[in-house]
């Protein structure tokens, strides 16, 4: 970008008056003392603070709508030498890093999720803008529900998946089960020799997926533990859950009882379409 255009947006952003952001936007750029350097990689605008003064609002904005649709990270302290304008040129230095709170592929590993996804990342989500803006809203602060239907292979898994990796760029408290592995912990619990924290854990983990809920069998009680388990997670503005399941209204309703599906149904509802996308491996 040239000198010109960083004056510009920082001209716009002081004719419109706009509010500094204080939730998470996918930017590929940061403002620096003379202009502005490209990031590594796309990151969640609330991980990153100002190199010059340490100050974390922000404003992140387009560099140049409506065709360049990549967003640029700016400071918010308006005495912040960032956003002088006499020192707005081209700047060589090296680009910031932004640290994770959590590495990817650990998280994987306590997970059981697989070195088969170590490549996941939010910016590869290949669903509609609407979904991407609200994963990635929901992403910065967890709070209720979301409902992923649809076929299998059509991406509910690798979204949920995805949503958990960019929420770990900031945060460390996300668990990821299948509900398989959430029954087999569950029953664990009730062995007399062994003393589990699981019931805790998956009740206070401030961003909780349960993929493939609806499948196989289940053991009794599992429902009525699962039920209580959303309750007690509704009950919190700081923890949300995401339950994945190839299962349309009707059966899903049927699975899990009037009662547990209408507390589920309350939350965001997203419906996968398609072809499945998963790959072959044909000889």
């Amino acid at each position: 970008m040239v000198e010109g255009g960083i004056v510009k947006l920082l001209s716009e952003i002081a004719k419109n008056s706009l509010p500094p952001k204080s939730d998470g936007d996918i930017v590929e750029f940061i403002a620096v003392i003379g202009g502005m350097r490209k990031l590594d990689n796309p990151t969640i605008s609330t991980s990153l603070e100002c190199i010059a003064c340490s100050g974390k609002m922000h404003y992140a904005v387009y560099l140049s709508p409506p065709e360049d649709r990549r967003k640029l990270w700016i400071c918010a302290n308006v005495s912040c030498v960032t956003t002088d304008m006499k020192n707005i040129r081209r700047d060589t230095n090296p680009p910031p890093q932004a640290l994770r709170a959590l590495l990817w592929p650990k998280f994987c590993e306590i997970n059981g999720i697989g070195d088969e996804n170590y490549d996941v990342r939010f910016e590869n989500v290949q669903q509609s803008q609407g979904k991407i803006d609200y994963m990635l809203k929901f992403s910065s602060k967890p709070r209720g529900i979301i409902l992923m239907q649809g076929d299998p292979g059509t991406g509910k898994t690798y979204a949920a998946m995805a949503i958990c990796e960019l929420y770990t760029r900031k945060e460390t408290s996300a668990i990821f089960t299948t509900q398989k592995q959430m029954s087999n912990n569950w029953l664990e619990t009730f062995k007399p020799d062994r003393y589990s924290t699981y019931v805790e854990r998956v009740s206070n983990a401030n961003l909780l997926v349960v993929d493939d809920f609806g499948t196989g069998d289940i053991p009794p009680g599992f429902l009525g533990f699962f039920m209580e388990l959303i309750n007690t997670r509704m009950q919190w503005t700081n923890r949300g859950t995401i339950i994945t399941t190839n299962l349309y209204i009707d059966k899903f309703n049927k699975f899990c009882g009037e009662a547990l599906a209408d507390r589920i149904m309350t939350g965001q509802q997203f419906e996968f379409k398609g072809k499945t996308r998963r790959k072959k491996n044909i000889l």
